[in-house]
């Protein structure tokens, strides 16, 4: 396993891979640093049948290629222009995920802050595109690292700044990585910009250190990392076994976005939507009735089911349908409980009704969604 145990990243994938291995008796796994090494050929030293690599040094993943030993790579920070397979994130939903956690809030200002690595380029993509199919714009920001008194290094992006400044706000900043996220909300506070109502945030990898070390807790797209690597020795031991490379990649979807104070809002100019959206996010998961909410809103049904619309894109009633949809999800993805207890948990009145709203939202039935996104035991 030549991977770097430092990294969240890395460790999640590696904690995958050791759950393989709990379902193989007489495999040895040795854990190699891989270093940013020009010379890799003592590996062929040891006895190895397969090698899972986090490739994000060419040396390394040129080596492997011309080696010709049983290889996967878990990274997608090179362009895919070797032959070793790959078990990487869906990266381009990635991107997607986050502009439509995005929109669904109602921003119409967007920007992308990232670095120049493959990955990222796909997840930018993935996010712009989404966006402009939405008819909207997503514009590129770039930092300006500045030292301060006492080597400190402060990140400067103008950009979001002048943005800010013009009135083009709230803006929705998609971030290559958690990282980065980071870097966003430390320039937000150091200018006094509030965030989620001036600019929302929205990171990938779902980091605790990366979050738990910024000034406001962020959103950020979480990776089925332990998949990942669970994967990754599926695949490595069917080449073992059968001699056959695998040809295609195999790409893990994203699980969801854990949101967060950065981008936990509701965008919209209509003070009767806003008062409307407010009461349906507190009250969804338990037994609604729209006329009390039109009643609190003090508009008659149809004009509120028309301004909501209009704002939204959605009724009220698919408001509240969103909101149990998102909440089973996630308790179908980090609990064990019956598909029964999960209707009752989120909203719906049982598991029959469940099944059906959840397929028709999600284009899949409640029991393969967690077969999916659930982390391997």
């Amino acid at each position: 396993m030549l991977i770097d145990l430092h990294e969240y990243f890395t460790r999640s994938v590696a904690v995958g891979i050791r759950k393989f291995f709990r379902t193989r008796d007489r495999w040895v796994c040795e854990t190699i640093d891989p270093a940013n090494n020009e010379d890799w050929s003592w590996l062929k030293e040891g006895n190895w049948d397969g090698v899972v690599a986090y490739g994000i040094h060419k040396s390394l993943v040129t080596f492997l290629q011309k080696w010709g030993i049983p290889s996967v790579n878990v990274s997608n920070s090179l362009p895919p222009l070797d032959s070793i397979p790959r078990v990487i994130s869906d990266d381009y939903a990635v991107g997607k995920l986050a502009a439509e956690h995005f929109l669904e809030r109602g921003l119409r200002h967007f920007a992308y802050f990232g670095n120049s690595a493959y990955v990222a380029q796909v997840r930018h993509e993935g996010f712009q595109e989404t966006i402009e199919a939405a008819g909207l714009r997503c514009d590129k920001v770039r930092p300006d690292f500045q030292v301060e008194h006492g080597h400190w290094l402060r990140t400067e992006i103008p950009e979001i700044v002048q943005r800010i400044a013009e009135g083009r706000w709230p803006l929705g900043v998609f971030c290559a990585n958690d990282g980065y996220a980071r870097f966003v909300v430390g320039c937000c506070a150091a200018h006094d910009i509030h965030m989620p109502e001036q600019v929302a945030v929205v990171g990938v990898n779902n980091s605790e250190v990366s979050d738990g070390l910024a000034e406001i807790p962020f959103s950020s797209v979480e990776l089925q990392l332990e998949k990942i690597g669970f994967t990754a020795m599926e695949v490595l031991n069917g080449w073992i076994e059968t001699g056959k490379r695998p040809e295609e990649p195999v790409l893990v979807p994203p699980k969801r976005v854990v949101v967060r104070l950065s981008s936990d809002l509701v965008a919209v100019n209509d003070e009767a939507v806003s008062h409307a959206l407010r009461l349906i996010r507190e009250d969804a998961l338990n037994p609604i009735d729209i006329r009390e909410i039109v009643r609190k809103v003090g508009v008659s049904r149809r004009i509120l089911e028309k301004r909501f619309k209009d704002a939204t894109g959605r009724t009220p009633y698919a408001e509240v349908l969103r909101l149990r949809i998102e909440k089973a999800k996630s308790l179908l993805a980090d609990t064990n409980l019956r598909i029964s207890e999960v209707a009752e948990l989120s909203g719906f009145s049982h598991a029959k009704q469940l099944h059906v709203i959840f397929t028709r939202g999600t284009g899949m039935p409640p029991s393969a969604y967690r077969k999916q996104f659930q982390n391997p035991r």
